[in-house]
């Protein structure tokens, strides 16, 4: 689950670049609102009153502002709302715009912990109109982070990162670290989010460096990228680094009594104790966090992940029933504000946990839900536009160095002048111009630098374009099979229908002949459409071929009820993805030891388990049938075809049989592929 980073706590520090609080209310504020919040509604009431004496509207706008941050740290929203609306009537009244803007953002807030998203949408708009309308560019960055923020809860990948590519073009990375060090925590977010979790941990350590550079100004910063950190390094199987940032983040949070962190960073040790398979361990901590919730009012998609580990303990407890109820409870909390990633999280879990059940079309339904979620909210188009933003966002940080960097170099130079102005006229030309020659050379090498940068776009759209046409094609020629060959199949089946249907035929061999040929032709329309299905895709997901098996056992169920199909697949294997060849080759492979084991073991149970071992993917189909004799065999019941098919895809194929002992048929191949 997500780490949402609003950058309201930035607010203090504009507040500070304008203006000098002579009463140094702000000061008293921050030390007292955390131990002792009624010592620090009383410091602002105070200063609102010395601030109303001096007749300074900036002041009295800034301390009503601060009472909205008041009620939001202690999640008070009904307390929220009346103090914004006195906020919002007093900056319009006295066009105090700059404190208008932050009044928006900070009751955009409170919408966003209440889970109301569109309306914390809305007023995070507002917030970025008023700050556009002042020409604020850090108002802007902070407003276009928090509704990157949004899209990214919903599932809108594409409208995050553009919505953070403008939040970049306004961050000074020298002044304002504290936006930077957020700005990186939410495009790290956004790279896990798409499985990339090596940009991601890279992101998110610059982050922390910055973080750590300001640690005692910006602590929410530092603990976020601590949490986030952490959690990257678990996933990778890093284990002692997770638990050293764990460790120090957790230390942190105690010292400037942040229990609402504490609870951030508990979520990462949760998740390294089910990694560790320390369970025991792993249900203390939750319990911790759940009372740590409870106390800071976290709302259902902060208590998200804790829950979710939750069910799966209570899963690997053999408790399903529990762990489903659990399940239904957190996806009925993630539709209500469409939170689209956690939802299609919850349909895989719940599949999994109808599959222990044995419970297969369940398992299968929700299976389904899973991938059209995933693919609604991350399909290949929308990959292919986060890439290309990906681009676009180095692009704007590099940019933004570059200026600096001019800038820095413009002023070396002023000054320089200003020193050369008493050496004698043909040492300051000299000095003019070797500096006029570094920089004639320096302007050539970004020239070259930028023309090659142009040549390596053109060759990526040449790619691209090329995969395009190849794609067409695939399509072309899997309509053609469809539309002619399929048609002309079917038409076969209904022909031999009408013969018999016609003719009233009494010859017995030449019935039997005719529904030979009308089985032999559906089965070919089958194997038709799954080569279909394989040409319309240049690469096949475990996913997409579990959805294939488990069509395939349902129906071969239907036909042997007598038979008990299993069918396991290892969790560690469902991010695979292989190219449309071996995707269909694996498939048939299957199908065949699977009918042959229905067909000629007379087997009561056919098992079929796909795990991983030393970067390979073993799938084994076993029964307990009459099996037959390795030495006699003849390579019949399609096992030539097998190996075959195996051989075709550079996997190893083996079988093993003895007489009245069942039949093992395994298949090896080396994950030398990317992962999805």
């Amino acid at each position: 689950m997500k780490k949402i980073v609003l950058l309201l706590l930035f607010m203090q520090t504009l507040v500070s670049a304008q203006t000098t609080d002579p009463d140094s209310v702000m000061q008293w504020y921050e030390r007292d609102h955390v131990k002792y919040p009624e010592r620090a509604h009383q410091h602002i009431l105070n200063g609102i009153r010395q601030a109303q004496k001096r007749k300074d509207k900036y002041h009295v706008a800034t301390y009503l502002v601060k009472l909205i941050e008041e009620k939001n740290f202690q999640r008070d929203y009904a307390g929220s709302y009346v103090a914004f609306r006195k906020a919002e009537k007093y900056c319009k009244d006295h066009k105090v715009y700059e404190q208008l803007a932050c009044a928006y953002s900070q009751y955009a807030e409170a919408c966003f912990n209440k889970e109301d998203l569109d309306q914390s949408m809305k007023y995070f708009r507002m917030a970025d109109a008023v700050f556009e309308s002042q020409q604020d560019g850090i108002g802007v960055a902070i407003s276009k982070n928090n509704i990157a923020n949004i899209y990214q809860v919903k599932g809108r990948y594409d409208l995050a990162i553009k919505n953070l590519l403008d939040a970049a073009k306004y961050v000074d990375t020298t002044k304002y670290r504290y936006i930077k060090v957020s700005l990186f925590n939410n495009v790290s977010e956004l790279y896990r989010t798409i499985g990339d979790n090596t940009k991601a941990e890279g992101v998110v350590r610059k982050a922390l460096h910055l973080a750590l550079s300001a640690k005692q100004d910006n602590p929410e910063g530092l603990l976020t990228a601590y949490a986030l950190l952490s959690s990257l390094l678990v996933e990778s199987g890093k284990n002692t680094e997770a638990e050293k940032y764990i460790s120090a983040g957790l230390q942190l949070a105690d010292a400037e009594h942040l229990g609402g962190f504490r609870f951030e960073l508990l979520k990462s040790k949760i998740t390294l104790a089910m990694a560790k398979n320390q369970i025991t361990e792993a249900k203390k901590l939750i319990g911790e966090a759940l009372l740590l919730a409870k106390e800071y009012k976290k709302n259902t998609y902060e208590k998200y992940p804790v829950n979710t580990n939750l069910a799966r303990i209570y899963l690997l407890e053999g408790q399903s029933a529990k762990a489903i109820r659990l399940l239904n409870e957190l996806l009925g909390e993630a539709t209500q504000i469409d939170r689209k990633d956690d939802i299609a999280e919850i349909y895989n879990e719940l599949s999994q946990a109808y599959e222990t059940t044995g419970d297969y079309k369940k398992a299968i339904h929700h299976h389904k839900l899973y991938v059209a979620y995933k693919d609604s909210i991350l399909g290949r188009e929308k990959q292919q536009f986060f890439k290309d933003a990906q681009v676009k966002y180095e692009t704007a940080i590099k940019e933004k160095q570059l200026a600096e960097s001019k800038v820095a170099l413009l002023k070396k130079s002023t000054e320089s002048k200003k020193k050369t102005t008493t050496i004698i006229m043909l040492a300051a030309l000299a000095f003019f111009l070797m500096v006029l020659s570094y920089l004639i050379y320096r302007q050539q090498k970004l020239k070259v630098g930028q023309q090659q940068k142009e040549y390596q776009l053109r060759e990526a759209i040449s790619l691209i374009e090329t995969q395009n046409k190849l794609q067409e094609q695939r399509l072309s020629i899997s309509r053609d099979l469809h539309d002619n060959i399929g048609a002309q199949l079917t038409f076969i089946i209904s022909s031999v229908d009408n013969v018999k249907f016609g003719f009233n035929l009494q010859n017995t061999k030449l019935n039997e002949k005719l529904d030979s040929i009308s089985d032999f032709t559906k089965s070919t329309i089958v194997e038709l459409r799954d080569t279909i299905w394989a040409m319309n895709h240049s690469e096949i997901s475990f996913e997409e071929l579990r959805s294939r098996i488990f069509n395939f056992l349902e129906k071969a169920k239907s036909a042997q009820s007598n038979i008990d199909y299993r069918f396991h697949l290892d969790e560690s294997l469902k991010h695979l993805s292989f190219s449309s060849l071996q995707g269909i080759n694996l498939y048939r492979t299957i199908q065949e030891a699977v009918n042959n084991a229905m067909k000629y073991a007379h087997a009561s149970k056919i098992v079929i388990e796909a795990k991983s071992e030393r970067n390979t993917t073993i799938i084994e189909i076993r029964d307990n049938g009459i099996g037959f004799d390795m030495a006699e065999s003849n390579a019949g019941n399609g096992l030539g075809n097998m190996k075959k098919r195996m051989k075709e895809i550079g996997a190893k194929f083996d079988i093993k049989s003895e007489l009245n002992e069942g039949t093992t048929v395994t298949v090896s191949l080396q994950n030398n592929i990317d992962h999805a």
